[in-house]
């Protein structure tokens, strides 16, 4: 039955011979509906990860841009929350959203909130592990990242994107130009979600990287001269972007 999968998500093919129900009749046509029931279901699932970007474009271009994904993209796992890694991509691709140019890193940002809401479970990094380390050693130890931190960029007004249509909250007109990057993380049992300007971005993606923490404060300091490191330290604590100090180099 090779032809079974590629058939389920494609209507221009015939159904797939060899096909026999219990009861024996419109084998063809009982395959249509399957096929049919399949695309909903995954429609259905794309629109529940995605509900800020159908939310805006609306449910009949939504379905439009997700039927098309899943013909091209069609599930690898039955855990349906997976779905969907390559839908921001795609929908950067997709020609008739060209006009919203915000829509694939608004999909992007949902995505990372799906995937940190799943994430596993870790105790944020507690402020003592830091104070308790000996100053010498603070400017060379690295930081482990916690699970569920991500750190989403964007040209765009996603993080108020987000929540005006996810959450209901924020201004009633949005600038959608003005440029905003999202940490995103799960300390405890919710999703947070916090827009932080270019200097803190560059430390705190270098430390998700594996970099020490003299080296992010650098990178930091190269992007803004005024860069503030207890500002930085303080969102490494508050955030819980972070779960444990790694090694220390010597």
């Amino acid at each position: 039955m090779d032809d079974f999968a590629p058939a389920l998500l494609d209507p221009d093919r015939p159904a797939p011979p060899g096909l026999h129900s219990a009861f024996r009749r419109d084998d063809a046509g009982r395959f249509s509906v399957y096929r049919n029931n399949v695309a909903s279901s995954l429609i259905k699932a794309l629109g529940e990860i995605f509900p800020a970007t159908r939310r805006i474009v609306g449910d009949r271009f939504f379905d439009a841009i997700a039927y098309a994904f899943i013909v091209d993209h069609p599930p690898d796992s039955p855990l349906l929350f997976r779905y969907g890694a390559g839908f921001p991509a795609f929908v950067e691709a997709f020609e008739p959203a060209g006009k919203m140019p915000y829509l694939a890193d608004l999909a992007s940002l949902e995505k990372s909130w799906l995937d940190a809401w799943h994430a596993a479970d870790a105790e944020p990094l507690d402020g003592e592990a830091l104070a308790s380390m000996p100053v010498a050693q603070l400017p060379l130890c690295r930081l482990i990242a916690h699970p569920a931190a991500r750190i989403v960029m964007s040209r765009f007004a996603i993080a108020d994107l987000f929540r005006a249509n996810r959450e209901q909250v924020g201004a009633s007109r949005i600038d959608a130009s003005v440029a905003q990057t999202v940490l995103v993380t799960r300390p405890a049992y919710s999703v947070t979600l916090a827009t932080i300007v270019d200097d803190q971005r560059v430390f705190m993606q270098a430390l998700v990287d594996g970099h020490p923490l003299e080296a992010a404060a650098e990178a930091a300091l190269a992007c803004n001269r005024a860069f503030d490191l207890g500002a930085g330290l303080t969102l490494v604590l508050q955030s819980g972007a972070f779960q444990a100090v790694g090694r220390t180099d010597r």
